[in-house]
């Protein structure tokens, strides 16, 4: 550190030039039909590409992604994974009034 303090930079430039070609593989949440998230439980490596680890970490206690992502974990378009669900409304005319239980139907 002290080399470095010292405006040496010998040792860094060295690192830059051993790691120049590693790459690092994150998963990108979408959020309002753009990407704004990474997911930080897990980063791998883009060779070998080992989709069964991201897996594994979301499916862990406390893995969980609070964006949408692609299934199948590739960069590209966004496809939903979830279609909205509306749940039935009721028509005016429905009756609320629970039928009287029967011995068939104790409920």
């Amino acid at each position: 550190m002290s080399a470095i303090a010292n405006g040496d930079l010998a040792e860094v430039k060295a690192l830059v030039k051993a790691l120049a070609n590693n790459e690092v593989r994150v998963l990108i949440g979408v959020k309002d039909d753009r990407y704004q998230n990474v997911y930080t439980k897990y980063f791998g490596r883009v060779k070998p590409q080992r989709d069964d680890l991201f897996v594994k970490a979301l499916n862990d206690d406390y893995g969980s992604f609070n964006a949408d992502f692609n299934q199948d974990l590739k960069w590209g378009e966004h496809k939903p994974t979830a279609d909205l669900i509306t749940p039935d409304a009721p028509s005016e005319d429905e009756d609320w009034v629970a039928e009287p239980a029967t011995q068939d139907n104790p409920f």
